[in-house]
């Protein structure tokens, strides 16, 4: 699939099970456009498969969201997004911001999803990556809800055919441009106004993620 043609400032969401190419879609777009719930939950238990954290990086993915569309800035989430409460709280930031928003449906073969995700450095349990896939919603069912446009991806990405980047390097990329992100953020808080427990949260964050790419590029070398 060609790259999409996205406005200034849109939120694109991306729908699919694990193992159906979302973030080797997400990978060919400048990774400071990419929130992402795994990268989050790493960032804050050191696991990226705790789900334990997920409340957590729920709020930090909100806090970078808003920061994101208040700027007018090109937004990807890459989760699985196939419960719909989770895409009602995206569109209506949407609103809020009055941004455009789209979804790519990654309805791929369940099959191609479960090989893809075996190759995976994180295997998630097939029973979740089949109750994911059968929870996904259809074209129709997305327009319904209020997504702009919709994108439907039906089989699998190809690998970038430049050198390629494993997983652990692109988490560590994205936590990098995160921290940096975030920091200028907090900074700009910090100057306007008094310091206040939000700036200082975020602060927070920035501090974790760069201790978070630290760890991967440990781990990576």
């Amino acid at each position: 699939m060609e790259l999409l043609s996205l406005t200034p400032g849109t939120i694109c969401v991306l729908v699919g099970p694990p193992g159906c190419g979302k973030s080797t879609f997400a990978a060919r777009y400048p990774a400071s456009w990419r929130v992402c719930l795994d990268l989050y939950r790493l960032a804050a238990t050191d696991d990226e498969a705790d789900q334990t954290a997920t409340p957590v990086a729920a709020e930090i993915q909100n806090l970078l969201l808003d920061a994101r569309l208040a700027r007018g800035r090109t937004t990807l989430v890459d989760s699985c997004n196939v419960h719909a409460h989770v895409r009602e709280g995206l569109l209506a930031r949407a609103r809020y911001w009055q941004r455009p928003i789209v979804a790519v449906l990654f309805d791929v073969p369940l099959a191609i999803a479960e090989a893809q995700n075996s190759n995976r450095d994180r295997v998630v349990p097939s029973s979740v990556v089949r109750d994911l896939h059968e929870m996904l919603p259809t074209a129709d069912q997305l327009r319904r809800e209020g997504f702009h446009q919709v994108h439907q991806i039906s089989r699998a990405q190809p690998a970038d055919p430049g050198p390629l980047q494993t997983e652990r390097e692109h988490l560590a990329e994205q936590a990098r441009e995160l921290a940096a992100q975030t920091t200028a953020f907090a900074a700009g808080l910090i100057r306007s106004q008094p310091v206040t427990d939000h700036a200082q949260r975020i602060a927070a964050l920035a501090r974790d993620l760069a201790r978070t790419a630290a760890r991967v590029e440990a781990v990576r070398a």
